[in-house]
């Protein structure tokens, strides 16, 4: 839209700041109500963690010897440095980044639309897509915004110069984009957009997208210089993984889990904030469609003409945006590398709903903000979390100083709290609802910041105290992670071991926040409700089977740990196997009359032997009873015993290493296996 056509320079102006007043607002609305962040996210402990573990000196000189993101290093210590573990600061931080993305989203867009009104809508849409709602949540991705930023600024500068050419222009993109590159390398290939953009509109100056060329060439040769065991280093190969990812965050699972949960926790908003967010939801959307209304006032050939060649550009674009994620040997697609991707999605979804009736953008975009304000809502109760565990931990500061290590009972978490609709077994409360909660490098970073480094496992069940004192659990690992999530038996000292549970974090139940000293709506003690209006605290913990810790002289087969019947590993077609449910269920109870060694009697002796499981093979069509788990299920100690000895008497073979025994006697562990994959460990 030429200034003429607008009314003059002025008249522009005045609209292009009216446009990024509504942005500003939008972002606002969508993603801070309520702007409360109880919490730094489980990174930024980490980075914190990492800073005061090496010291400064040692992680600047990291950062710059880092091949591949040496700016996004330094930055994030920066962070570590200014921002800490103030919740308040980091709010502040992510806001002003967010604020700073979405405005050079409005600068990039209007460039590439080539229309103001446009360029508004699509930015509007951009603001509240839900496959970009991650970045908005948390200060670690203010990181994120601003390579994002960098880059959407770097294109703006480079197509007005094709417009209008300024050397100014022309050398601000270019040292944008060279920061850039060395921030984040998700738009490492802009100048192919941009030398696109300027074959498609402006083929006789294609020469003035060689000084971008020139930095990319730079940067990637800076880049594959690098020593081969550069642990930063990203090998560069061919990746077809973040296919299948890429079409669940469009059009899939992704996609579908944070429109149901969006939906689901704006419909538990307290009345209040719920009352404002509807309030302002149709003030904006009213805003919205009056300023995109109408046309730019070309001919309707012309405008399908160039909407046509934009729709081509928006695909390139996102093939650009999001070819460096298959171009790298390990990894995959997350929220905030859809970030750049989704800047073409916008601006095909405004061309698109632009050819329709006004309404239609209403509804998208309401639906948009409903969709982010029910995930920030989300995300204010993983915040709150994390703040009460921290929380419960600074408080245990003087236990953590003296103790060897630490032991979250994270079913005491999972079994208080809602926060997921589908049980998962790695999902210990990696989320609520949909919003990233508990972290393993997260909750190890805590401890090492309230106490110093301390081994820190978790418990994906309640840890039971033995009768010779220790702890007796079975550990969860790579948590969060389908592929990487295993469990293992763990046994630990009761003496230097210190237990952190939901009622060190929550005293006074999860919607007093006592030990946040934050407090929501009617919290009075343990008959307060979920801050998000779950089911009265009370009411919820009665229902939980009460699990106390094993008394001296206990009954292990009474309280012995569930190893099995909610600990599926592997994949879903693993889990469809015919004798799955019928393997499980047996071992099942083979343990609740105790399959543990010690109630079986085999000693301590012969406990590490005693773990050599037998393998069988489930859904080739034969499935026998385990006679092993039928021994110890018969067994005590004087009768595992007696079994061992008469053996030996029999046979004449007092020689015989105790493996061999238990062996032929069958009072062994099982371990359960499908295809090579674990599905179960039971044991001490």
């Amino acid at each position: 839209m030429s200034a003429s056509e607008d009314g003059g320079t002025r008249p522009r102006r005045r609209m292009l700041l009216a446009g990024a007043a509504l942005v500003i607002a939008v972002n606002l609305v969508a993603h801070f109500l309520p702007p409360e962040r109880a919490s730094v996210a489980p990174d930024d402990y980490g980075g914190v963690a990492t800073v005061r573990r090496l010291g400064v000196p040692a992680v600047v000189h990291v950062a710059l010897a880092d091949r591949e993101r040496p700016l996004s290093r330094l930055f994030v210590v920066a962070q570590a440095l200014v921002v800490g573990v103030d919740a308040d600061r980091g709010r502040w931080l992510i806001l002003a980044a967010s604020t700073l993305q979405a405005l050079a989203a409005l600068a990039f867009l209007s460039a590439f639309l080539d229309s103001h009104r446009l360029a508004l809508a699509a930015t509007v849409l951009y603001v509240v897509l839900p496959m970009t709602i991650e970045i908005h949540h948390t200060p670690i991705y203010a990181n994120i915004d601003v390579a994002i930023a960098l880059y959407a600024s770097s294109a703006a500068a480079f197509l007005h110069h094709l417009r209008r050419p300024r050397w100014w222009l022309a050398a601000t993109s270019a040292v944008l984009y060279a920061a850039a590159v060395l921030w984040y390398e998700i738009g490492f290939l802009l100048p192919v957009l941009l030398l696109a953009v300027t074959r498609a509109r402006f083929p006789e100056r294609w020469r003035a997208c060689l000084p971008l060329f020139a930095i990319a060439a730079m940067a990637a040769a800076y880049r594959l210089s690098a020593h081969t065991s550069d642990p930063y280093a990203h090998a560069v190969g061919i990746n077809a993984r973040p296919l299948l990812t890429l079409v669940h965050h469009y059009l899939g699972l992704f996609l579908l889990r944070t429109v149901s949960y969006g939906l689901f926790c704006f419909g538990r908003l307290p009345p209040g904030w719920m009352a404002a967010a509807v309030v302002l939801d149709v003030l904006l959307v009213t805003l919205v469609v009056r300023v995109t209304r109408g046309r730019d006032g070309g001919a309707p050939s012309a405008d399908a003409a160039a909407a046509r060649t934009t729709f081509v550009l928006s695909a390139v674009a996102f093939a650009v945006f999001v070819l460096p994620m298959f171009l790298q040997r390990q990894g995959g697609i997350a929220g905030r590398h859809l970030a750049l991707p989704s800047l073409a999605v916008a601006a095909v979804a405004a061309l698109a709903l632009d050819r329709r009736r006004p309404r239609a953008l209403a509804a998208v975009v309401a639906m948009g903000l409903v969709v982010a304000q029910g995930s920030a809502w989300a995300q204010v109760g993983a915040c709150r979390i994390n703040r009460a565990l921290f929380e419960a931990l600074r408080a245990k500061a003087p236990e953590l100083v003296r103790g060897e290590r630490v032991v979250v009972d994270l079913a005491s978490f999972t079994e208080a709290i809602p926060s997921t609709w589908i049980d998962l077994p790695f999902d210990r409360l990696n989320t609520y609802y949909g919003a990233q909660a508990f972290e393993e490098w997260g909750t190890q970073s805590m401890v090492t910041i309230v106490a110093g480094d301390r081994p820190v496992l978790f418990a994906v069940e309640h840890p039971v105290a033995s009768a010779d004192g220790r702890w007796l659990f079975p550990e969860g690992q790579g948590l969060g992670s389908r592929s990487h999530f295993s469990v293992r038996p763990q046994a630990v000292p009761r003496a230097g071991t210190v237990l952190v549970g939901f009622h060190d974090a929550f005293p006074s139940g999860f919607g007093g926040w006592g030990s946040g000293g934050l407090r929501v709506g009617d919290g009075r003690g343990n008959h307060a409700r979920d801050p998000l209006r779950g089911v009265a605290v009370a009411e919820r913990l009665a229902r939980i089977p009460s699990r106390p810790p094993l008394l001296e002289g206990g009954d292990a087969a009474r309280d012995g740990l569930r190893f099995v019947a909610d600990q599926p590993v592997g994949s879903a077609g693993e889990r469809l196997q015919p004798f799955r449910g019928l393997a499980q269920g047996e071992a099942g109870r083979a343990q609740q009359v105790g399959l543990l060694l010690h109630a079986a009697g085999v000693g301590e002796d012969g406990a590490g032997l005693a773990l050599k499981a037998e393998h069988r093979q489930i859904g080739l069509g034969r499935h026998e009873a385990d006679r092993a788990a039928r021994a110890q299920a018969r067994g005590g100690k004087a009768a595992a015993g007696a079994r061992v000895e008469g053996h030996h008497r029999r046979t004449g073979q007092r020689g015989q290493s105790f493996e061999e025994t238990a062996e032929a006697l069958g009072v062994v562990h099982v371990l359960l296996s499908m295809e090579g994959r674990e599905v179960v460990r039971a044991g001490t």
